[in-house]
């Protein structure tokens, strides 16, 4: 069962699902994303990897779609209809992985992208060419491992994806993006070699959030190692970028943090906290509680 969507963020767990008899160890990456598409069409997962077609859309990710109940409170609010939430096409891919005789390492998964094709895998719409999201799997993780991705689609003709066109990112943002390289500050909390017994890797990342000079991103949440809803205790965020700097394929950045919280409590809400350079006065983002 895949653990509630949470967006922007990546759980792993150790869980039962089906995998291959075979003598190496088994991860299971489960992709999610919403994505409107018309009677017909189909949405395919794409990337540089073998096992993810080699941007072919022929041998890429074939994804089952369902609708749901919006939860992206990152939004600013959710819409409702006569009390109801708004809803989403979400789709919905899944790739099993060995690890072989590794125990060391990582896995990287990507670059990858989302494409849409008709009944016949022609190509209709995707993603720009500069949608290049990548992720690493430790090879240290247990046997079973599951990995949920909750991505965003990215709209070519939508003004986030405008706003990262070189005119924006080159010349318009220019000095704005290397002030807030500058401001960069190491993670405060790294993500671990060994997973401890008993506990999960959780990673919380935002992307495209676009702040003030010098402003400040927090995590927190529910239970004790997020703080337990103390803005005193929230966790500091910490600003990367894929190329090390404000470039066309990540002008903004994504703000991560990795929390090791217990297996026994997955269930927790959380929410991300703005922190003004100027006045230091800290927003909560809108919205219902994020959940993982």
């Amino acid at each position: 069962q895949i653990p509630p969507d949470a967006e922007d963020a990546a759980v792993t767990s150790p869980t039962d699902v089906p995998r291959k008899r075979s003598g190496c160890r088994w991860f299971h990456v489960y992709f999610r994303v919403a994505c409107d598409t018309r009677w017909g069409e189909n949405l395919v997962l794409v990337g540089k990897n073998d096992f993810l077609g080699n941007f072919e859309p022929q041998s890429g990710i074939w994804m089952g779609c369902k609708e749901e109940a919006s939860c992206f409170a990152s939004r600013g609010s959710i819409e409702e209809k006569d009390g109801e939430r708004e809803k989403v096409l979400a789709w919905r891919g899944r790739i099993s992985l060995p690890a072989e005789s590794l125990k060391e390492g990582t896995i990287t998964v990507g670059p990858y992208r989302y494409v849409v094709v008709d009944d016949r895998v022609k190509r209709l719409r995707g993603e720009p060419a500069w949608v290049e999201r990548t992720f690493e799997i430790p090879l240290g993780l247990r046997d079973g491992t599951v990995v949920c991705v909750s991505d965003t689609w990215q709209d070519p003709s939508a003004p986030p994806c405008v706003l990262r066109t070189a005119m924006f990112t080159k010349v318009v943002f220019r000095h704005a993006l290397a002030a807030l390289t500058k401001a960069r500050r190491p993670n405060v909390a790294a993500i671990a070699p060994e997973p401890v017994e008993g506990t999960n890797w959780v990673s919380f990342r935002v992307k495209n959030w676009r702040l003030d000079r010098g402003g400040r991103v927090f995590l927190v949440g529910s239970s004790p190692e997020l703080g337990g809803w103390d803005d005193a205790r929230a966790l500091e965020m910490a600003l990367e970028f894929g190329a090390g700097e404000p470039s066309r394929s990540d002008p903004y950045g994504t703000w991560r943090v990795d929390v090791c919280l217990p297996a026994d409590g997955m269930g927790c809400s959380y929410k991300y906290i703005v922190q003004d350079a100027e006045t230091g006065k800290r927003v909560h983002e809108s919205g219902d509680d994020r959940l993982i």
